[in-house]
This record gives structure tokens, C-alpha cells and sequence, in this order.
């Protein structure tokens, strides 16, 4: 892994500008960067909240954020928001709290798995 990591930071690095220190240095942040999201969707799937239901799920997640724990948990869940649509992704995982599984299952249009 460290040896395909090394491989790949030399690769960016070779596309920047500037000392090769700091380009390595840029470049490692990167790759590590790249391969912790590698990681983390192999045990992930992500639920598409589609627009049409973005006012119940409110209404639904509203309850929710009550609970100053869940609401960080669902904030840092959510991701690919379209603004135009109002349709986001929630991704979910293992550790994921129950109620907010049980959220996106309801109000998911889709699961798309990362596995």
C-alpha cells in the first residue's frame, strides 16, 4: 500500500510547479487524501434523496436535529447537494446511527453501493 501510495504522490508530483519538496509534500496529502476515500466507499452506500420529497424529509430530519449528536451525524452524512433540485446523497455505513438509516430508506429513492 505505502509503496503504491509513494508511486502515485510521484505521479502528482511530477504535474506541479515549484520545489520538489513542496510539490512531494502536496502531492502526499493528496494521495493519502485519495486513497482514504477509496477506503471509506468500500463500506459505504449512498441513498439519493431525490427533490420532490426535499420538503418531507425536512420536515422528518427536523425531529432529529433535536438531538445535537444526530444532527452533526446527518449534516456530515449528506453530500452532493444539487441546489437547482434540491436532490443530495446521504451516505451511510456501519457505524451509522439507526435513525438516520431508517431516514434515508424512507425517503431514498435509490441506493447506490460502493462495495
Amino acid at each position: 500500500m505505502k509503496r503504491n501510495l509513494m508511486k502515485r504522490a510521484h505521479e502528482i508530483a511530477r504535474n506541479l510547479e515549484g520545489d520538489y519538496r513542496a510539490r512531494m509534500s502536496l502531492a502526499l496529502r493528496q494521495a493519502w487524501e485519495e486513497e482514504r476515500r477509496m477506503k471509506m466507499k468500500k463500506n459505504y452506500a449512498a441513498y439519493h434523496i431525490d427533490g420532490s420529497k426535499a420538503n418531507e424529509f425536512k420536515v422528518a430530519a427536523m425531529k432529529l436535529f433535536a438531538n445535537p449528536e444526530l444532527k452533526k451525524e446527518l449534516q456530515w452524512r449528506m453530500c452532493n447537494l444539487d441546489r437547482e433540485t434540491m436532490s443530495f446523497d446521504i451516505t451511510t455505513g456501519p457505524n451509522t446511527p439507526k435513525e438516520i438509516l431508517e431516514l434515508a430508506e424512507k425517503f431514498g429513492t435509490g441506493k447506490n453501493s460502493y462495495a
